[in-house]
């Protein structure tokens, strides 16, 4: 199941073996938190089926970010040294099953596989132009 995963593009069959056991599988319900603003980042969190919505709470106001869905990943922050806090939350949509690593441990296998560094970048770059679009839409919309 994740070494389907589009998050292990281009990764060599043989290498995976380095890097799978660092995630262990979670599945939870609807509108579980996978993690909290403010709350140190420790885990990434990769989305194997089900979705999740990356949210920003001001007061009563919730904004939601981002929706991210299978093959997607979560929590890079946990990849930061040293740790960092959360800047938003992330909440299951519906029932969700995760591939869950310690940030620690995953960075290790990126420095040693760059096929997953390349990966990473490319769905950070994907998210910088999603906020890009949203941005000028909104911008328009005025």
């Amino acid at each position: 199941m994740l070494s389907n995963n589009a998050f292990f593009s281009g990764v060599e069959a043989a290498s995976l073996v380095r890097v799978l056991p660092a995630f262990r599988v979670a599945t939870f319900p609807p509108h579980a938190l996978l993690y909290g603003r403010g709350r140190p980042a420790h885990e990434l969190f990769l989305i194997l089926r089900g979705s999740v919505a990356v949210v920003q709470r001001t007061g009563h106001v919730r904004t939601t970010i981002a929706v991210l869905g299978p093959g997607e990943f979560t929590g890079e922050r946990a990849l930061l040294l040293p740790a960092t806090l959360h800047p938003w939350s992330a909440v299951c949509c519906e029932e969700t099953v995760v591939a869950v690593a310690e940030g620690v441990a995953l960075l290790g296998a990126l420095t040693a596989l760059p096929a997953l560094g390349v990966n990473v970048a490319r769905g950070l770059h994907r998210r910088v132009l999603d906020a890009t679009f949203a941005i000028d839409a909104l911008i328009a919309g005025r």
